[in-house]
């Protein structure tokens, strides 16, 4: 791909599993997007996926991120952000199929939070089981903000293997209150 614009690239965050004693350990890790100014690309990234050219530039600017990861790695496992709105691009798909064929189960795929409001429940069923013929495990980000409510979770259970909540959205909160919400995921997560 030839641009004028430089590629983003991938860094990538250890997700830890923290234990009663609170003794951690790094259990997988999340690709995220930065510029050249090591920020997230924001408002440029938005746009962009909007677009197949826009695609096409995160593509290019992942690709050698997961491959950095993951080759002679074969026990790392890593968690792709998508916006549901790339997942109507071609490219993108060619591309999930490409880096299954290549890495297999050590790449998931990670649904982030829609900024623009669900157009009805059963939006993105498709999708769902089309990543899941692929062979993805599916993960939906940051739960209870965005479009990822609890009723878009639970409309698409069959296909969800692992939800995340954010605890940033709590920053303005009580820990009291915090803490509710998150034993009310954890319950609804041991529940289904």
């Amino acid at each position: 791909m030839s641009t004028d614009k430089p590629l983003w690239y991938g860094i990538y965050q250890p997700i830890l599993t923290v234990n009663k004693d609170l003794k951690s350990q790094v259990q997988d890790y999340e690709l995220l997007l930065r510029d050249e100014n090591n920020n997230f690309p924001g408002k440029e990234f938005l746009d962009a996926i909007l677009t197949q050219e826009g695609n096409e530039r995160w593509i290019e600017s992942v690709r050698p991120s997961v491959k950095a990861a993951l080759t002679n790695h074969p026990e790392r496992h890593i968690y792709l952000n998508l916006d549901p709105a790339q997942l109507t691009f071609p490219n993108v798909w060619e591309f999930l199929k490409e880096t299954h064929k290549l890495y297999g189960d050590q790449v998931a795929i990670e649904i982030t939070e829609r900024r623009k409001l669900l157009p009805s429940i059963n939006y993105f069923t498709e999708e769902f089981h089309k990543l899941e013929k692929l062979g993805y495990e599916i993960a939906i980000d940051d739960v209870s903000s965005g479009g990822n409510s609890y009723e878009f979770v639970y409309h698409h259970l069959e296909d969800i293997d692992r939800i995340k909540l954010s605890m940033l959205i709590f920053k303005n909160s009580t820990i009291k209150t915090a803490l509710s919400f998150a034993e009310a995921w954890m319950d609804f997560a041991q529940e289904k």
